[in-house]
């Protein structure tokens, strides 16, 4: 029989979320180091897309302070640069989903903060 245990990790918000791993496993990854660094970031955008899906439907969201809204798009920008680089196809992070999400969130701050005679 298996035993497997429940780990918790935590999302780009510090947020706790549970994973079953095996019962010897001591430092649990979802897959391979490549294929775990690849559900990490996942994981992060579904998080930063599903607040900023709440900041722009009026609801409370997390994105609304404007250091963890900074700190999300550079998240956002780094994982952009992560799945554009190299030859590898990416079936858990579609490249053109995360480049969309980080164009949203861009032209959504950057837009709140322009100075119009910088135009």
């Amino acid at each position: 029989m298996d035993l497997y245990k429940i780990s918790l990790g935590r999302d780009f918000f510090d947020r706790p979320y549970d994973r079953l791993s095996a019962s010897e496993d001591t430092k649990p990854q979802w897959y391979c180091g490549d294929c775990s660094r690849e559900k990490d970031f996942q994981r992060d955008i579904r998080s930063i897309r599903l607040e900023f899906e709440n900041l722009r439907e009026g609801r409370s969201s997390l994105l609304s302070r404007p250091e963890t809204a900074r700190k999300a798009v550079e998240r956002v920008a780094l994982i952009e640069q992560y799945v554009k680089r190299g030859r590898k196809v990416h079936t858990l992070l579609p490249p053109r989903e995360v480049g969309t999400l980080l164009v949203d969130l861009t032209r959504h701050f950057l837009q709140d903060t322009t100075d119009p005679d910088d135009i």
